[in-house]
């Protein structure tokens, strides 16, 4: 009996260690607990369970310490809280920790990067991205149009600017629609699908096309028609010239005198003879000699003048075809026509039209300051000077006669050097902008003096001095800088104040109140 006392006593602390949370208290060790439990059943099964497997309670403790089913590889198994393990995404990832994915900052905000249409985001590794600027200019010249035209300047954060490279003046070629002629020599036939045109006056000898085979005995006249709707209205006409390319030929007087009529267009080349030509509006609308220096060479032509240009003017607010006739009072010519496979030799009619305009701005103040006069108000009464470190000088444009909504397209800023000093420097000079457009050119002061950015918009430099008997060198500047400083001005509504200093020499200008107005400060601002 004792024997079996102490084996259940050593039973019963066994099990009250390993397994104290589930059977806390099952165990009463009183004599009259021993005695009652001895031999009962269910207590011997469950014993003899934990000592059939005595790791059991370990493994259940290292169950504690595994997450089942495994984590996802970029997860991380959270052990050791109290709860049960659980799966966590790591940093950079979203999920439930069995199914993790890299976070894509870029998704959100444009991941920081600022507004997507001038910004790109990308994103580099898991919640992690780098920005950069969308290279706008990159992409159809950035909508500045023809980039032989047009250079496009990129903005951080903005829509890039626009700077006229090119001329404010624009050729237009108008399409050809179609050409023929007509013959005396044969008055009813048609001719809209031969690869030439012929003019001839009344001249007693033939010309004739040796290559096509023709001759041209009497009179012959030539018709074109051009499209004049692809020509904008609301731009001023400045120029309008015909080109033809006259073909080797056998001549006799290698000269004729070409007119040029305005004609109406409600006629067909393929009906079109010398019995139906068309009704003459006006007579004369160009004419001039035409020279052959080599018959058998091929000869560019041209016809122009003020009378075209107010012809087609006329008209192209109505749009639709416009029509010519060409022919000569003296010996004729044959001449390439739009149905000849080399298309550079068709005949063309160019229209010039002025894309943009150009207010000259001349300066409202300007004034001169020395710091070996900290006190003075030099405004410009000898000129505006820039003398090493000693003296600089400043000038203020008013954009306000600029129109409403006008686009700046460039920028040219006009200085005349009147008198210059050698100092043994490189006469090199710089301009700079002002931080304000609040100074009085008749009060300012090296010691009141405004402040200058100190970033260059341009840099110039002089000549040798001009003598008594020189010409007076003028300096025309014009950068990207100078012309961005000056559109953001304009836009925020604020005149235009600038800095010109000097290095090493020095050099007087002229300044608003020079007596030769042709040499005074300008900004010529050139806008569409």
């Amino acid at each position: 009996m004792r024997l079996m006392r102490i084996s259940f006593i050593s039973r019963c602390l066994t099990f009250t260690l390993l397994l104290s949370v589930l059977f806390a208290g099952a165990c009463n060790l009183d004599d009259s607990a021993q005695r009652a439990d001895v031999g009962s059943a269910p207590d011997a099964d469950l014993l003899a369970d934990v000592d059939a497997d005595p790791d059991a309670a370990d493994a259940a403790d290292a169950s504690r310490d595994t997450c089942l089913p495994s984590c996802h590889p970029d997860a991380t198994c959270l052990t050791g809280q109290g709860d049960d393990p659980t799966c966590v995404c790591d940093a950079g990832f979203e999920g439930d920790g069995f199914s993790c994915t890299p976070i894509d900052p870029c998704l959100e905000d444009n991941g920081g990067c600022g507004d997507p249409a001038f910004f790109a985001c990308t994103p580099t590794g898991p919640a992690e991205a780098q920005c950069a600027a969308i290279d706008l200019c990159a992409t159809d010249n950035g909508g500045c149009g023809d980039p032989e035209r047009f250079a496009c300047l990129p903005q951080s954060g903005q829509a890039p600017r626009c700077r006229l490279i090119g001329s404010c003046e624009v050729v237009h070629a108008l399409p050809l629609l179609e050409d023929t002629f007509v013959s005396e020599d044969d008055p009813e036939r048609t001719f809209e699908s031969e690869p030439f045109l012929v003019v001839q006056s009344f001249f007693p000898e033939p010309i004739v096309s040796e290559f096509y085979g023709y001759e041209a005995h009497r009179r012959h006249a030539t018709y074109l028609k051009f499209d004049l709707d692809p020509l904008p209205t609301d731009l001023p006409l400045i120029d309008a010239r015909l080109h033809l390319r006259g073909m080797p030929q056998v001549l006799h007087r290698r000269f004729l005198w070409a007119m040029l009529h305005h004609v109406s267009s409600d006629w067909r080349g393929e009906e079109l003879n010398l019995q139906n030509s068309p009704e003459i509006l006006r007579t004369y609308v160009a004419d001039g000699p035409i020279a052959w220096e080599d018959p058998e060479a091929e000869q560019p032509v041209e016809l122009r003048s003020s009378r075209l240009s107010s012809v087609i003017d006329a008209q192209r607010d109505a749009g639709g075809a416009f029509a010519l006739q060409l022919e000569s009072d003296e010996e004729g010519a044959f001449f390439y026509s739009g149905d000849h496979p080399e298309a550079e030799k068709h005949p063309g009619l160019a229209v010039t039209l002025r894309h943009c305009e150009e207010l000259p701005v001349g300066a409202d103040a300007n004034a001169t300051v020395s710091n070996r006069r900290p006190d003075s108000a030099l405004s410009d009464y000898e000129g505006l000077v820039a003398d090493r470190d000693r003296q600089e000088f400043y000038l203020r444009f008013d954009l306000s006669a600029l129109p409403v909504g006008a686009r700046i397209v460039d920028v040219h800023l006009e200085l005349s050097a009147i008198d210059a000093a050698d100092f043994g420097g490189d006469a090199t000079f710089t301009l700079d902008a002002l931080t304000t457009e609040v100074w009085d050119e008749s009060s300012v002061t090296y010691a009141t003096r405004p402040e200058a950015t100190g970033e260059p918009l341009a840099t110039f430099t002089l000549g040798e001095p001009p003598g008594e008997d020189e010409v007076i060198e003028r300096v025309t500047l014009a950068t990207n800088a100078l012309f961005m400083t000056v559109v953001e001005g304009y836009e925020t509504e604020q005149s235009i104040s600038l800095r010109v200093t000097a290095r090493d020499d020095a050099a007087t200008f002229a300044g608003r109140n020079h007596e030769n107005e042709a040499l005074r400060p300008r900004l010529r601002v050139i806008y569409d």
